[in-house]
């Protein structure tokens, strides 16, 4: 039996009584405006997992075309184990955090190698693959095997909190344990997918981040943050992101129809894509370009000039904010396109655009590009 460690004998009368109440208004909500997305149309694993995976840190909107790309290039997880990185890293392209591209490569090859395609129907199992956490493995779970678990996420978080007007900060264990705990009392045993799309649909449609549609909400009458009025102050947060400031110049060498680049190391921003040479430093040495000039000349090991400086605005990503410019170099020697020295930082090749093409790159580098400076 389920208990409740941080609510008192008095409150969980009360509790479970909105929690039933809200569940069946819940459920009615749904059935009359519930999203209509291609993934909750099937109880096949593969594309409820692949939505998953991409829409982690990215909108519905923005995703969308992606996974519509992806099951078009790789329509079974078995297309996807086969498939070549480069070819999946280029569809990943602009959705940012690449290590999810990866492990999509890694658990795909372990449920085709492993399970002979065939996915592990419990979230205990499910969690133990590359990139699969308690709420990816929650979704694939009760989606498709119809396994009693909540799906916790964002949306979710945001749901309980106002309607419980839970004030304990939901980034530290107390609050995140409290929301759990209401996620179990609020959930449908008998209809868990259902229950867990209701409860995202809510957050993202009703129960919205800014400005929450408190006027429409079919729940108004028993959410204790409406009633308190404090509904646009919930959840609480107690850490503050701090967003730290970087330069990254990249530098552009063009030479006989190919341009200078190199594979980034597996590891950190933009692992394994394709880049021009770039350093990161501090937002500072923007305005000391000798010193940056030094920085290049060390990362390629030939000298080179400076034909152009073209500022490219910001890169926002969830912790830093980078400073694009692009470097368009001279070369100073004929060698320096076929260098392989094994004095430079990198091992940069020269590619014709029609490779380019073919392989994953940064979004600044591609945004510049597409603009055919």
């Amino acid at each position: 039996m389920k208990t409740f460690l941080t609510f008192t004998p008095r409150e969980i009368p009360l509790l479970i009584f909105h929690m039933s109440t809200f569940s069946e208004l819940l459920r009615q909500w749904y059935r009359d405006a519930g999203r209509n997305l291609p993934w909750r149309d099937t109880n096949d694993p593969y594309p409820v997992w692949l939505s998953e995976i991409i829409l982690q840190q990215t909108r519905v909107e923005q995703g969308m075309p992606y996974y519509l790309a992806f099951l078009q290039s790789f329509p079974t997880i078995g297309d996807l184990a086969r498939a070549d990185e480069h070819e999946v890293l280029k569809l990943w392209q602009g959705l940012g955090y690449y290590s999810r591209a990866r492990n999509l490569m890694k658990t795909a090859r372990i449920i085709a190698d492993e399970y002979a395609g065939k996915w592990p129907s419990t979230q205990a199992e499910l969690q133990k693959l590359p990139g699969v956490g308690p709420y990816t493995s929650a979704a694939i779970a009760s989606f498709c095997f119809n396994e009693a678990v909540p799906v916790v996420d964002g949306n979710v978080y945001r749901v309980i909190s106002r309607l419980q007007a839970v004030t304990e900060p939901i980034d530290q264990a107390e609050g995140k344990k409290k929301i759990s705990e209401l996620a179990h009392v609020l959930l449908s045993a008998e209809h868990p997918a259902k229950h867990n799309q209701a409860m995202m649909d809510f957050g993202a449609l009703i129960c919205t981040p800014k400005k929450p549609k408190c006027e429409d909400c079919p729940a108004q009458t028993i959410c204790e943050s409406y009633r308190r009025g404090i509904a646009e102050e919930l959840p609480i947060k107690q850490r503050k992101i701090q967003t730290t400031e970087r330069y990254f110049p990249f530098l552009v060498f063009r030479d006989r129809g190919g341009i200078l680049m190199y594979q980034r190391a597996n590891r950190g921003i933009w692992s394994s894509l394709w880049s021009f040479p770039v350093l990161d430093l501090s937002a500072n040495r923007l305005e000391k370009p000798a010193a940056v000039h030094r920085e290049f000349e060390k990362l390629i090991g030939r000298p080179f000039k400076l034909k152009k400086r073209i500022p490219a605005g910001t890169h926002k990503l969830s912790h830093r904010e980078l400073i694009i410019e692009f470097w368009e170099g001279v070369k100073a020697h004929s060698e320096l396109m076929a260098q392989e020295a094994s004095t430079t930082e990198i091992n940069a090749v020269l590619l014709t655009p029609e490779q380019i093409e073919q392989l994953g790159v940064p979004k600044p580098v591609e945004k510049y590009l597409k603009s055919g400076i």
